[in-house]
C-alpha cells in the first residue's frame, strides 16, 4: 500500500514538474546576442537617464517625484507650453523613451514626466489598504500637484494605458487645467463587461514571465522579464537596441532609484476597479482630444477605443493597423505629427 502511494505521489510530482517545465519553456525570443549585451550592461552600469530638473510634489500627503525637461531657450526663448506625460499601470516614468522626450522638447515644449504613486521614486503606498484603495481621481490630483509644483496653470496631457484613464479623469474633473488630451492605448471603462477581452492570454503570459525570470531577483532576470513585457505588448520582434535600452532602464531603476514595487500592479488595478466607468462623463471634455490605439492591442482591446472615442465631442482618432499596446519606433513620426497638431489646436483655444 505504501509503495503504491509512493509511486502515485512520484508520478504526480513528475507530471507537475513536466507541466511547469513545458510552461516555462515558452516565452519571448531574444536576439542571439542578448546575453552578451546584458552582461556588458551589468558590468558597465547604466548611463544617466534623468536629464532635467527633478523634485517632489506634495499631493495630499503623498510625495510624487517628477522631472521637468526644458526646451531649448536659444531656439524657443518662450516655450510653446507644457506637456505632461502619465505612464500606465505598474511602470515608472522611466519607461518613457528619453529620445522621444527630447523630440517633444525640441518642438518648443517643456516636458514633465512623473512617477505615479506606487512606482519609482514616488510614495509606494506603504499604508495602502485593499478595502480603501486610492482611486484614479486621487492619481489625477497627483498630476495636478506636479503641475502646481512647476507653476504650470494649463498643460497638454498625454496618457498611455492606465495613464490615459487618469488623463481622461483630469480632463473631466479639472478641465480648466487641460489644454489638449492625447489618450493612448486605453479605455473609458477598463472592466466593461460588454466588451470581449483581447485575443490571446495576456495574464497567463505575464505569469510565465514573472515565474521564469524574476524569482531569483537577479538583474539579468529582471532585464529579461521587462524585455518579455515589451515583446508581449509590442507587435514587433525584439532588436539588439531594445536589449540595450531595457538593460539600461532596469539597471537604472535597481541601482540608482528604488527598484520595482511588487505591489504596484495590485494597487493600480484596484484604483481602476474602484473608479468605475467614465463613459457617461466623457461628453464633458471640451478640449481638443486625440485618441490613439493599435488594432492588435492584446492588453486593452481595440474595441475599447472604438467605444469611448465617439463619446468625446469632436475627438480625432488615429487607428494604427497592426500595432500593439506599445507602438513600434517606426510608427512614432506619424503619432508625433498627429499629437503636435492637437497641441496646436489646444493653444488656439487659449
Amino acid at each position: 500500500m505504501v509503495r503504491k502511494l509512493f509511486i502515485t505521489f512520484a508520478a504526480v510530482l513528475l507530471l507537475l514538474v513536466l507541466t511547469v517545465g513545458i510552461f516555462l519553456s515558452g516565452g519571448p525570443e531574444f536576439p542571439g546576442s542578448s546575453d552578451t549585451i546584458i552582461s556588458q550592461s551589468i558590468d558597465s552600469g547604466p548611463p544617466e537617464l534623468v536629464k532635467g530638473q527633478t523634485g517632489y510634489a506634495n499631493s495630499n500627503g503623498s510625495q510624487i517625484w517628477y522631472e521637468a525637461i526644458p526646451t531649448s531657450k536659444v531656439k524657443f526663448p518662450k516655450p510653446k507650453g507644457t506637456i505632461l506625460l502619465i505612464m500606465g499601470a505598474g511602470a515608472s516614468s522611466m519607461l518613457w523613451s528619453l529620445d522621444w522626450l527630447q523630440i517633444l522638447a525640441s518642438e518648443g515644449y517643456q516636458v514633465i514626466r512623473f512617477d505615479n504613486r506606487g512606482t519609482g521614486m514616488s510614495d509606494w503606498g506603504e499604508n495602502w489598504n485593499k478595502d480603501h484603495p486610492y482611486s484614479l481621481e486621487d492619481m489625477a490630483k497627483d498630476a495636478l500637484a506636479v503641475l502646481d509644483a512647476n507653476n504650470v496653470e494649463q498643460a497638454h496631457i498625454v496618457g498611455v494605458s492606465m495613464g490615459g484613464m487618469i488623463a481622461q479623469r483630469l480632463a473631466i474633473s479639472h478641465g480648466n487645467r487641460v489644454l489638449s488630451l492625447v489618450s493612448m492605448s486605453t479605455s473609458g471603462y477598463f472592466l466593461d463587461p460588454t466588451l470581449e477581452a483581447p485575443e490571446g492570454n495576456f495574464g497567463l503570459e505575464m505569469m510565465r514571465l514573472i515565474l521564469k525570470y524574476t524569482l531569483s531577483g537577479s538583474e539579468s532576470g529582471m532585464i529579461k522579464m521587462w524585455l518579455g513585457v515589451i515583446d508581449l505588448m509590442r507587435n514587433d520582434a525584439l532588436q539588439e537596441k531594445d536589449v540595450r535600452d531595457v538593460a539600461n532602464l532596469v539597471l537604472y531603476e535597481m541601482r540608482k532609484r528604488r527598484g520595482f514595487n511588487q505591489h504596484a500592479m495590485t494597487q493600480h488595478f484596484a484604483a481602476m476597479e474602484i473608479s468605475g466607468s467614465r463613459l457617461d462623463e466623457l461628453g464633458k471634455i471640451k478640449c481638443p482630444v486625440l485618441v490613439i490605439h493599435g488594432t492588435q492591442d492584446i492588453s486593452v482591446n481595440f474595441a475599447h477605443a472604438k467605444k469611448y472615442a465617439p463619446l468625446i465631442p469632436a475627438a480625432q482618432t488615429l487607428w494604427l493597423e497592426g500595432e500593439g499596446h506599445i507602438f513600434k519606433e517606426s510608427t512614432m513620426p506619424v503619432i508625433n505629427d498627429a499629437m503636435f497638431k492637437i497641441f496646436e489646436s489646444g493653444l488656439k483655444n487659449l
